[in-house]
């Protein structure tokens, strides 16, 4: 489901999207996905950040940052992603 919501100091109102993830049957990933699509220059910026809570054990702990890296992983594959079909939509538009 996404909504929109009002972030401070963005004058374009971004899209949020709520994920759970179970990362395993130790850990749960509350994620929100937030895209944000600005007017620049003549072009529009997209800025896209996560907000993640990540519940585990505290023995397991020390492997939450594999999780944020697969996380991150993911965000720049998905605005690499993004950028092609941009490129590939202003391209055919000429």
């Amino acid at each position: 489901m996404f909504s929109t919501q009002r972030a401070e100091n963005r004058p374009i109102l971004p899209v949020t999207e709520p994920h759970t993830i179970q990362v395993s049957q130790l850990a749960t990933a509350d994620t929100d996905i937030h895209c944000s699509f600005e007017p620049q220059q003549g072009g529009t910026e997209l800025i896209r950040w996560l907000v993640s809570d990540i519940s585990m054990p505290m023995l397991f702990r020390p492997l939450q940052k594999l999780i944020i890296m697969s996380f991150d992983d993911e965000n720049v594959r998905t605005m690499a992603a993004v950028k092609q079909c941009a490129k590939a939509y202003s391209a055919g538009n000429r």
